[in-house]
């Protein structure tokens, strides 16, 4: 039996000492020097002590080892260390101090005392090694999780990085700082907003997957874009907006060969999961920024999706102006490569668009499931009639104070609301 303890003991000595190794190399990693130099140090201190107290044989000439193995780790100064490490460094340092004045207790016995209380001092040295060894198990664990989640981060953030630095990456979110596009005017298109919000935030499988709203020039659909987006996008963490690209002929790079890059670093941004899949895929893939835009929307965008689990929360994924992305028929790539895709990403995500009627023409083409699709039609007899009397009466109004503007414009309001959409300006 004892010889058998002793084997399982040889073999749990083996797994963690390997361990620190891996630790150490791990360690090697932390960018920043001091606290890369004392976690090094504090792992090949503990490394020695466990050597120390697995070997031992519980006598006393392996205690001025032992005291001085803990002395020393016990000083490492552990100051630039990341908080995670540094709680588990200092956490071990208080544990394995008053071990010190036990080697120096035990050590102190001489003559008489020492012969007769022999099985007490033995029986003492055995315990507190076993202690000691539990303690750097524990410590060795907590710190194989620390590193390895250091290093994971390290990882996505160095991913991130390359994605958002890259020439296909576009600053195209709803709410990107030089947009001219404004938020519907309060009051205005409520109706249509709220069946909007109610609809995209029904619990999966309770809904389509592709929302389409569709209307001539100046109907006024990136405006409910962009009321949609901000909406979906409140009461973070829980936010419902995961990612959103709205193109424009005006910014080049606004337009469909940034798209992939641009969802993909949006999407690890809102879900650990998505990013752990994204950043195997761009590490084990070194050529993917440079393969063509569909092949980046397969691995990039919809590959990663398809390895999040189901949840209970929508997801919402807002692109506008489909018929702005790039040239005469891009749009239609776009729409065929989101049909290719729709089948692996998990129901909980859906995709609100935008387009001209044009290009809501092309997706019902595409033969997708009619169960999957909403479409939301803007013409002259929406709301767009009935929001701009009100919202005209008060621009108007203000422009009275400088401008001789008659009294009764009734008639002109009636004609304009037919043909555009008044946003009020910030």
């Amino acid at each position: 039996m004892a010889q058998a303890k002793s084997g399982k003991m040889d073999v749990v000595l083996d797994y963690s000492l390997t361990t620190i190794d891996v630790l150490k190399e791990a360690a090697a990693f932390i960018p920043v020097p001091a606290a890369n130099t004392a976690v090094k140090a504090s792992l090949a201190a503990v490394q020695q002590i466990l050597s120390m107290v697995s070997d031992a044989k519980g006598n006393k000439k392996d205690l001025p080892k032992l005291k001085q193995y803990i002395e020393q780790f016990t000083s490492i100064n552990t100051k630039g260390i990341d908080d995670d490490s540094m709680k588990h460094l200092e956490a071990l340092q208080m544990k394995l101090q008053p071990f010190i004045g036990v080697c120096d207790s035990e050590m102190n016995m001489h003559g008489a005392e020492r012969f007769f209380r022999a099985p007490m001092i033995k029986k003492q040295i055995k315990e507190m090694k076993e202690e000691i060894h539990e303690n750097l198990m524990e410590f060795i664990v907590a710190m194989n999780t620390s590193l390895v989640q250091n290093q994971i981060q390290d990882r996505a953030t160095r991913v991130l990085d390359k994605l958002q630095s890259s020439d296909k990456y576009a600053i195209a979110r709803y709410n990107m700082a030089d947009s001219k596009i404004e938020e519907c005017m309060k009051n205005t298109r409520v109706v249509l907003l709220n069946d909007l919000m109610q609809k995209l935030r029904m619990p999966p499988g309770q809904s389509p997957r592709i929302f389409f709203l569709s209307g001539s020039a100046g109907t006024g659909k990136s405006t409910i874009a962009k009321s949609v987006a901000s909406r979906l996008a409140a009461n973070k963490p829980t936010s419902c907006l995961s990612a959103s690209f709205f193109f424009s002929y005006d910014d080049i790079k606004r337009r469909i060969g940034h798209l992939p890059v641009t969802l993909a670093s949006q999407l690890a941004e809102y879900n650990d999961t998505f990013k752990a899949s994204l950043v195997d895929i761009v590490d084990k893939q070194a050529g993917i920024l440079e393969v063509n835009s569909q092949l980046q929307f397969e691995k990039l965008v919809v590959d990663p999706l398809a390895t999040v689990q189901s949840e209970t929360t929508p997801w919402v994924i807002c692109m506008d102006a489909l018929d702005e992305c790039g040239l005469k028929d891009d749009f239609k790539n776009l729409l065929d490569w989101l049909k290719a895709g729709i089948t692996k990403i998990p129901k909980h995500v859906r995709f609100f668009l935008t387009g001209r009627p044009n290009v809501w023409e092309y997706l019902q083409k595409l033969a997708l499931p009619q169960e999957l699709l909403v479409h939301i039609h803007l013409d002259t007899e929406d709301e767009t009639h009935g929001d701009l009397p009100f919202n005209g009466n008060l621009s108007l109004m203000k422009w009275r104070k400088s401008f001789s503007v008659p009294t009764s414009y009734s008639f002109l309001l009636q004609q304009l609301s037919a043909t555009f959409v008044i946003v009020e300006s910030q």
